[in-house]
């Protein structure tokens, strides 16, 4: 006869499909139109670097990221960057792939937009465990890489990734919104008065 402790044990472990369970995390970050989330990003080293993002999203163009001082936003025609201490900004059309553009791009597919083709990832290597109401999905290819992907079992979102490379990195997500519209204003921008224009800003 098995004591608590052990099937207790055994089902908070629990084995997982994980090409099912990536296709349903795929299939669910398809289906978000419209949302906002907090992105914490810690990488290790001396000393260690943190970042923290402010991230909202209106499928298929719009885009607004607050990270310190600065705001980053596409509205479908301009992408603006504005540094609040600074109270410079920028104004560039959607089609120039630089500066601020460059860097909305790299972050909405590094902190979204890559789950939403998880199950295409060609990795050698992926198991997926169930702990109570998360799924443990670990990747690896060739062991040059390791990248533990924690999941919400219910929601089928990812709330942290732990990556080992060349660098070891943290990040952490909190979902803000999933569903619904978002205000069209929230990708609006209006220069401030006295802000200066700018042809760069300084991206930290």
């Amino acid at each position: 006869m098995f004591s608590l402790s052990l099937l207790t044990a055994f089902t908070l472990d629990a084995q997982c499909d994980v090409k099912q369970t990536m296709a349903r995390i795929a299939a669910t970050y398809e289906g978000i139109i419209d949302y906002r989330i907090s992105v914490t990003v810690r990488v290790a080293g001396e000393p260690e670097t943190r970042r923290h993002f402010e991230i909202a999203a209106s499928k298929p163009k719009r885009f607004r990221m607050v990270t310190g001082d600065l705001l980053m936003l596409d509205d479908g025609e301009q992408v603006w960057g504005y540094d609040k201490r600074r109270k410079r900004y920028t104004r560039d059309p959607v089609t120039e792939p630089i500066g601020i553009s460059n860097e909305i791009r790299t972050v909405r597919e590094a902190y979204f937009n890559r789950f939403e083709h998880i199950d295409r990832l060609g990795v050698t290597s992926a198991s997926c465990t169930r702990k109570g109401d998360t799924l443990v999905i670990r990747l690896g290819d060739d062991k040059r890489w390791k990248e533990t992907l924690t999941v919400d079992a219910v929601r089928f979102l990812v709330i942290e990734s732990v990556f080992e490379g060349s660098s070891k990195s943290r990040i952490k997500w909190q979902y803000r919104q999933t569903s619904g519209d978002l205000d069209p204003a929230f990708f609006r921008f209006t220069p401030p008065a006295g802000a200066d224009r700018t042809n760069a800003l300084e991206i930290r």
